[in-house]
């Protein structure tokens, strides 16, 4: 695997997700760079759990790097987007269908174009930390970044045993 600089590592389009979620009987959400699932946070909003794993990734790559740790280079959203038609078929439970269907209607705007706003929506909300970051206000508490108990460390990979 080819090794390149942080720069270059943080030029790349990185995927983020968030989950709602509960850890220490506090509701709230773990946000990930999907590429790096060691890379996460858990914070009280989607926002804050975004912009703070958005914080935490160079700091994450920078030590990667030093570790000699193989850092997967993430797909690009366009890869592939030759194969992707317009259309997607989908099989609905009833009762999403009349839920779309009743959420369209109290918008005023069709149901297909309102699946369309809701798909967009989500998938560039818990994907996007630029998003994230502009729409965080105040924070409430500061999310401190999730280690599994195998890096307990600190935020760096393991060392690869080519690398010891």
């Amino acid at each position: 695997m080819t090794k390149l600089n942080l720069e270059k590592y943080l030029a790349m389009s990185w995927h983020f997700s968030v989950v709602p979620s509960e850890w220490e009987n506090e509701k709230g959400y773990w946000a990930c760079v999907s590429e790096l699932p060691n890379c996460s946070t858990f914070a009280t909003s989607q926002a804050e759990a975004l912009s703070t794993v958005a914080q935490l990734l160079p700091a994450y790559l920078e030590a990667a790097i030093e570790s000699n740790a193989d850092i997967p280079i993430p797909e690009s959203r366009d890869s592939g987007a030759d194969d992707v038609g317009g259309t997607i078929v989908l099989r609905l439970p009833k009762s999403l269908h009349i839920g779309l269907k009743n959420a369209a209607q109290a918008e005023k705007t069709s149901l297909n174009q309102f699946a369309l706003y809701a798909l967009t929506k989500m998938v560039y909300q818990t994907t996007s930390p630029l998003g994230a970051a502009k729409r965080v206000v105040t924070k409430k508490k500061s999310a401190a970044p999730y280690i599994p108990s195998a890096t307990r460390r600190g935020t760096v990979p393991a060392k690869s045993a080519a690398a010891r």
